[in-house]
């Protein structure tokens, strides 16, 4: 399977970000693994039915929000 996320390091914190283009910069922090890869296959998904990044940015948070996520990006 192919590696979605790739890792950063900035002042000593890692950063997690998912490599989907439409989603590239969106930064996660450490811990936050699944949220990225999640949000990778999301865009793969999204981009696949005409959606555009602006779209996933109101679907990601909505869907964290059902899945009763604590994180921030709910």
């Amino acid at each position: 399977m192919e590696e979605v996320i790739r890792f950063e390091y900035q002042e000593g914190m890692r950063f997690i970000y998912p490599k989907h283009p439409m989603v590239k910069k969106w930064k996660f922090e450490d811990g936050q693994e699944a949220e990225a890869k999640l949000c990778h296959i999301m865009a793969v998904v999204a981009e696949k039915n005409g959606m555009s990044g602006n779209d996933l940015m109101h679907l990601f948070p909505a869907s964290l929000r059902m899945l009763k996520s604590k994180s921030e990006w709910a």
